[in-house]
C-alpha cells in the first residue's frame, strides 16, 4: 500500500515545490501585472506546500539583498532542491512501472542532480561594496518584505522547524496563520519515516503548531 501512495505524492510534491518557486518570481515581478498591492495567500494541502516555498524563496532574496549580492546574480538557489527533497530516487523507479513513467522520473532525478552540482560549482558570491548599489539593493529588500500581507496554510504537506517559521515570518507583515489536525492519519502515515519528524525537531504543518512565537 506504502508504493501506491507514496510514489505519487512525490510527483505532486515536486510539481507544487515548482509552483511555489513560480509563485515567488511572479510577486517579486508583481509591479508588472498587478501594482504594489500587498496580497493575502490562502493554500489547503499541496497548496499550501506552494505557498511554504514561495515564502522561503522571498526571504532568501531578502537575505542575500541584505547581504549586498543580488539574487539575480545567484547560483541556481538550493531551495530549488530543498523544495524538491522528496523527488524520487532511482531506487523509488518500480519496476511495475511503465517505461515512460519510469523516463520521466529519472528525468526528474537528474535533472535536481545538476542544480545541485551547478550551485556547488558557482562559487562564493562577493558582496558588494558600493554604498549607493547597497542602499538600491536595502530598498528592493524592504520591497519584498511588503508584498504579502497575510497568509493562511491549511493542512499543509510539508515539515518545518520552529526556526524555519520565524524564519518565514520575515516577509509576512500581517498574520501567518497554519491551521492543522491532529487526527489526519493519511498525512502522519505519508510522513512516518521522516527524518525530522523521527528526531522531534520539526512539526508536520497539517498535523501540529509549529511553536513559533508570534
Amino acid at each position: 500500500m506504502s508504493k501506491v501512495i507514496d510514489n505519487p505524492l512525490t510527483v505532486v510534491k515536486s510539481r507544487s515545490a515548482k509552483a511555489g518557486l513560480e509563485l515567488a518570481q511572479a510577486l517579486l515581478h508583481r509591479r508588472e501585472s498587478m501594482g504594489a498591492r500587498p496580497v493575502t495567500l490562502v493554500g489547503y494541502s499541496m497548496g499550501a506546500r506552494a505557498i511554504w516555498v514561495c515564502l522561503k524563496e522571498l526571504v532568501r532574496h531578502v537575505e542575500l539583498l541584505e547581504a549586498g549580492i543580488d539574487p539575480e546574480l545567484a547560483p541556481m538557489p538550493e531551495e530549488a532542491a530543498e523544495a524538491e527533497p522528496d523527488a524520487p530516487t532511482a531506487e523509488t523507479v518500480s519496476a511495475a512501472e511503465p517505461v515512460k513513467q519510469r523516463k520521466s522520473t529519472l528525468e526528474t532525478v537528474t535533472s535536481v542532480f545538476h542544480r545541485r552540482k551547478k550551485s556547488e560549482d558557482s562559487g562564493k558570491l562577493v558582496s558588494t561594496k558600493d554604498p549607493a548599489k547597497r542602499r538600491e539593493l536595502l530598498r528592493r529588500a524592504a520591497d519584498i518584505c511588503g508584498i504579502i500581507e497575510n497568509v493562511v496554510i491549511l493542512g499543509g504537506v510539508f515539515v518545518a522547524e520552529k526556526k524555519q517559521w520565524e524564519r518565514v515570518k520575515r516577509v509576512v507583515s500581517g498574520e501567518l496563520v497554519c491551521g492543522y489536525s491532529g487526527q489526519d492519519w493519511v498525512l502522519a502515515f505519508l510522513y512516518r519515516t521522516n527524518p525530522l519528524v523521527l528526531a522531534g525537531s520539526g512539526v508536520v504543518a497539517g498535523l501540529g503548531p509549529s511553536k513559533a512565537k508570534g
